[in-house]
């Protein structure tokens, strides 16, 4: 019997798909029994097999070893959209209209920049829902190819959760195995297939043609204006005073309505304040603070107050999705090693000074975020603690070991990879100062918390050879003198 005659066997007898293992649940939801599968290994094109994909197959795809997808299918439990060279805002607009948010499907990186797809389950407590009713259902979006939808029925389609393909929605993007990624999905709102709405006008995503003109309609103003205020300078330098200053004075003068409310969201982001509370505070903002300075707020507050709540949106899920607390503002100048992490940095090291640094720099920058078990940190932080040229390589070293993992979803200018740091921390009541100061680097840690002849030991003992580990003593300390004593 095929999966998908088990599939409808389990649907008469009214049992659950979460009594199937992961595997047997993936292969009934996404292979869906094809006449035959297409191969990838990564480099070059595909090459389509004969013959339905086998178990090893479908294992080898979801342990990033190739890629395989299923084609000439008839029926399906899923719908994957593929958006090619389309923004994120363009694609959550699109999202809204097939009723595929975030809540109801799953939003995945493809193998290049700006490639996307979302995936979306069918009611699986029904009959599969054929390919040509699924194709008909979004024909006006296919035909703008403002997407397209998969499966086809002559085409192949590349199954999901794969090497490269990473969640990327708020609530799943720190997900790593495709076990938790298929929990994840299956727990999501399931609603039957139904014609989305087709909204034209909010799809015109490009700029007007050339010569074509239109009639302008100027609304009457539908709230009381403030009294005349005069404009005054404004920084945008998102500090606390500013955002002081804007409540106190209100915006600053015409065009700066945008960059005032986004430095307010940043303020009481920084402050805790909860995104509903903040929206409502830079509402009533605007509504007692514009001083006459928003043209648009006067005509059309309803917009404006719905432009606030999609910039509050954007400016958390910003914080969010770098993995940045309200807290971490202070993170950096709390930042502290210990004396007994010494020791242990130099032993991962492999008595490689430029590593002992590098872990130093990660121990530090850890110590007051491990309470979070994933980490967000850029690559300008790597090229500072360690080389320009190497630190991939310094990150390639330590993850061989099992000191850290490194995740695989980034995107750039917005956020980066999530660091794992496999490490027993101390209390900061532990933390070594130097010269009445949390101590900033591993030199300075050393020379805080020994003498030059026990600096000297614990490198030997720590694999360095002597006369490396005397050279390296020496100059530490020459440069930094013995500080010893300074531990509090």
């Amino acid at each position: 019997m095929s999966s998908l005659q088990n599939n409808v066997a389990l649907c008469k007898e009214n049992l659950s798909l979460d009594l199937l293992s992961h595997f047997e649940r993936y292969k009934i939801i996404f292979v869906c029994n094809p006449r035959c599968h297409i191969v990838s290994y990564f480099q070059g094109g595909w090459t389509e097999i004969h013959n339905p994909p086998s178990d090893q197959d479908i294992m080898d795809h979801l342990t990033g070893e190739k890629w395989i997808g299923s084609r000439y299918l008839k029926y399906t439990y899923h719908i994957t959209f593929d958006f090619d060279n389309s923004s994120l805002d363009e694609i959550d607009l699109v999202r809204l209209m097939l009723d595929a948010t975030p809540l109801s499907a799953m939003l995945c990186t493809s193998i290049s920049e700006g490639h996307y797809h979302l995936h979306k389950l069918l009611p699986l407590d029904c009959p599969p829902v054929s390919i040509d009713r699924i194709q008909r259902a979004y024909k006006p979006f296919t035909d703008r190819r403002l997407f397209e939808v998969f499966p086809q029925r002559n085409q192949g389609c590349r199954l999901p959760f794969g090497k490269f393909q990473q969640p990327i929605d708020k609530g799943c993007r720190n997900l790593v195995t495709w076990e938790d990624q298929l929990d994840y999905l299956c727990n999501l709102q399931i609603t039957p297939l139904i014609v989305p709405r087709y909204y034209q006008q909010k799809l015109d995503f490009g700029p007007d043609k050339s010569g074509i003109s239109h009639r302008r309609h100027v609304t009457p103003a539908v709230c009381d204006p403030l009294p005349l205020v005069k404009s005054r300078p404004y920084k945008h330098d998102h500090s606390a005073s500013e955002a002081i200053e804007l409540m106190e004075l209100g915006l600053p003068g015409p065009g700066t309505r945008n960059m005032a409310t986004f430095d307010l969201f940043l303020d009481q982001r920084k402050q805790g304040a909860s995104l509903n509370d903040a929206i409502k505070l830079v509402k009533e903002f605007i509504r007692h603070k514009h001083n006459n300075f928003s043209k648009e707020y006067p005509r059309h507050p309803l917009t404006v107050f719905n432009h606030i709540t999609d910039q509050g949106k954007r400016a958390y899920d910003r914080f969010d999705k770098r993995g940045i607390l309200p807290t971490d503002k202070d993170c950096t100048n709390r930042q502290y090693i210990t004396t007994a992490d010494i020791p242990k940095i130099l032993r991962e090291c492999n008595a490689n000074l430029p590593i002992a640094k590098f872990i130093a720099f990660l121990v530090m920058y850890f110590s007051t975020r491990y309470p979070r078990e994933l980490v967000r940190i850029s690559s300008k932080n790597f090229k500072k603690w360690g080389s320009k040229n190497f630190y991939k390589q310094m990150l390639d070293e330590l993850e061989s070991r099992g000191l850290i993992h490194r995740g695989a979803d980034y995107r750039n200018f917005d956020y980066s990879k999530y660091i794992m740091l496999n490490w027993e921390f101390v209390s900061p009541s532990h933390a070594v100062y130097f010269n009445g100061r949390l101590a900033r680097t591993l030199e300075e840690a050393i020379v805080a918390s020994y003498t030059q002849a026990e600096a000297r030991l614990l490198f030997i003992d720590s694999g360095f050879p002597r006369e490396n580990a005397k050279k390296i003593v020496n100059r530490i300390y020459s440069h930094l003198g013995d500080k010893k004593g300074h531990i509090i």
